[in-house]
């Protein structure tokens, strides 16, 4: 299930598919399982390892932004390629010693780490009783040989992925390897400190249907306000980029405080929230591709509500569950 939501968050309902037209079906059959094979083995690898180390969610999220550097940087190199899909992304705010654009580099990366990573995981843990500390939603789900699996799977399509990001340029563009290796280094600061919070788990925050709600209204506000932001008109790419990063800071400061008061956040709702904004911001890419877009991404948008309505109900029955298995006897 994770493996399957990630690349349908992160790409379809976004609307990445329509970015050369609509595809016919096979087409998208296709682009799915390769996202799978990427995005989705490396949501399912970093849970595990951020459930199996007890990293919590700031160590979790800190892996994540490791792989958005990653990828971005080492495997479709898109923080360095000034032709990236036929697009001029890193002119905008570039950087001439970095070679990268800085409104670009931290929308992308916010994009893996929220939407990638993130937020199917919150989603999928709460299918499975996140809320809960007695629900399979806080363990470890591979054992050995299905790890091994994962990360074969992950290495092969992000191998693939590389290649093809390569000879599908135009330029058929490499970055320079000092730039490669600083975005390396980078993914592997951002993992180190991720794993650095070791037995450092928190509690999770009640799933209280009043937290979930006001959660998901956080998030939605958070993730809208750095997509209208990115796309606001005539606006400077530096004050963009720090705008974004300001978005960031704040919502880390406010959840911090939040969870420092046992009410909050809950993943689920922030998944959630961050759902409903690609619900809308995946339209506009729709909309530009022709009817038949809409009609698919309308039915894309009602699938993930769907799931997530199904989610809210069976988390809140596995919860309660949970708790009546260890309370005593009434008779």
């Amino acid at each position: 299930m994770l493996a399957m939501l990630s690349p349908f968050v992160a790409e379809f309902l976004l609307g990445d598919q329509y970015l050369a037209g609509l595809a016919g079906p096979p087409q998208q059959i296709v682009m799915f399982l390769m996202f799978m094979a990427f995005y989705g083995m490396a949501a399912v690898l970093i849970r595990e390892l951020a459930r199996r180390l007890r990293i919590g969610w700031t160590g979790l999220l800190l892996v994540a932004l490791g792989y958005g550097i990653f990828e971005e940087g080492l495997i479709t190199q898109s923080l360095f390629n000034p032709h990236y899909i036929g697009l001029s992304l890193i002119e905008p705010g570039y950087v001439p010693g970095l070679g990268i654009g800085a409104p670009w580099t931290v929308f992308v990366i916010s994009l893996h780490v929220i939407w990638s990573i993130a937020t199917p995981i919150a989603i999928i843990e709460a299918w499975y009783g996140r809320g809960d500390p007695g629900g399979r939603g806080t363990e470890p789900w591979l054992g050995r040989i299905g790890t091994i699996v994962c990360l074969v799977i992950f290495v092969l399509a992000a191998a693939a992925t590389a290649v093809f990001s390569i000879f599908s340029d135009a330029h058929h563009f490499e970055a320079p390897p000092a730039r490669l290796a600083a975005a390396a280094v980078a993914a592997a600061l951002a993992v180190i400190a991720g794993i650095s919070l070791r037995g450092r788990l928190a509690a999770p925050a009640p799933s209280t249907l009043r937290g979930t709600v006001l959660s998901a209204l956080f998030a939605a506000v958070a993730t809208s306000a750095l997509h209208v932001i990115h796309r606001l008109p005539g606006l400077s790419p530096w004050l963009d980029a720090l705008a974004m990063l300001a978005i960031w800071t704040a919502a880390v400061v406010i959840m911090r405080a939040w969870h420092m008061r046992g009410t909050g956040p809950v993943p689920f709702g922030l998944g959630v929230g961050a759902v409903i904004t690609y619900a809308w911001v995946g339209m506009f890419p729709a909309s530009r591709a022709g009817g038949a877009a809409v009609i698919e991404q309308v039915i894309l948008v009602i699938i993930v509500l769907a799931l997530i309505g199904w989610t809210a109900v069976r988390s809140r029955r596995t919860v309660q569950q949970h708790r009546q298995e260890r309370s005593p006897a009434l008779h």
